[in-house]
């Protein structure tokens, strides 16, 4: 409990930061933000140092190093490294985002939270088959725009992979953003797909 509170607080104070509305409490996120990294600190190397009980039928050199290069070490790697360098570099100030990952962590702590998983694990085979479909749609809808549109937008559609960014907005959104058809035969075709959503 106290880590997970540690780092709902962390993850919060990432976001107010960002309010110029909050400016005014600067100083109080800072705070909270290095007593909740000095946690981190903390627990990385208590991690670290109890690695064997993570891992028992390993040694202690190897159970240290499949924690390292586990997806908690990373993450915890990745929440302390902009503590300790210059914050002001817009990669380190990146390597923020890694705090939200945190959260994942809490999958493996609380019985509702792995109801997820179990699910997402036991459905690989379909999600992964879905995902395939939707690609192999959007291959054959982009090279198909490519050859309606090229002739017409040569500037838009220069190749069948300039029209990824048609294919995905129109697949998985029910508009197309700044690259849209304007043949007759591609805004049928894009007007029977978008009837067929509605429905």
């Amino acid at each position: 409990m106290f880590i997970t509170i540690t780092i709902v607080c962390n993850i919060l104070v990432t976001f107010l930061q960002t309010f110029d509305q909050l400016a005014s409490f600067s100083g109080l996120f800072s705070v909270v933000e290095a007593v909740t990294v000095f946690i981190f600190c903390i627990e990385y190397a208590l991690r670290i140092w109890t690695a064997n009980y993570l891992y028992p039928g390993m040694s202690k050199s190897r159970a240290t190093i499949r924690f390292l290069v586990s997806f908690d070490g990373i993450v915890d790697l990745l929440t302390i490294i902009p503590a300790f360098f210059l914050s002001g570099f817009v990669i380190f100030r990146m390597l923020r985002v890694a705090r939200v990952f945190h959260l994942f962590r809490l999958n493996a702590k609380y019985d509702s939270f792995n109801v997820i998983t179990t699910v997402l694990y036991e459905k690989r085979n379909q999600i992964i088959s879905s995902v395939f479909i939707v690609l192999i749609l959007m291959l054959a809808s982009r090279l198909c725009m490519y050859s309606v549109e090229h002739d017409a937008q040569p500037e838009v559609f220069r190749n069948a992979f300039s029209g990824i960014w048609w294919s995905m907005s129109t697949l998985l959104t029910i508009g197309y953003g700044d690259i849209y058809p304007i043949t007759t035969l591609a805004i049928c075709a894009s007007a029977k797909r978008h009837d067929f959503e509605i429905e």
